[in-house]
């Protein structure tokens, strides 16, 4: 009798990797200044080379916080967080369900030759199948 073990990260190639982004420069206080400055006046290739940056990087930030204030970016940056990880839960749910669902089918089709049962695994909270021929 064969017996395969499989866990559900595993049968989809899948681990939760971590990625981190470059830490920015300018911290968010800093990129205020920086819009206000411009605002107030100041031209924006002055305080591009005043602050070491680039133009693109400029209109960037001016896109994405401009008409913020100091608190309403903070919530942002939460919320962006928030998102990320209900993305995450979201994928790996969808991936869990169409794996069960797969293996369900196949097993329907293959009564007389599978045997079934169910394994959790405590460490990781996921759901092992075992099957056995």
């Amino acid at each position: 009798m064969e017996v395969n073990v499989l866990s559900i990260p595993a049968l989809i190639g899948m681990k939760k990797r971590v990625f981190y982004m470059k830490k920015s420069r300018y911290s968010d206080s800093q990129i205020m200044n920086i819009l206000k400055q411009a605002e107030a006046g100041i031209p924006v290739p002055e305080l591009c080379r005043e602050h070491g940056m680039s133009s693109v990087s400029f209109y960037k930030w001016r896109s994405k916080y401009g008409g913020m204030d100091a608190f309403m970016m903070v919530r942002m940056k939460e919320l962006e967080a928030e998102n990320r990880r209900l993305k995450w839960m979201y994928v790996e749910e969808h991936l869990k369900s169409e794996i069960i669902a797969d293996w369900l089918i196949r097993l329907t089709q293959n009564q007389g030759n599978w045997g079934f049962c169910r394994h959790f695994n405590s460490e990781a909270n996921v759901g092992d199948i075992l099957f056995m021929r």
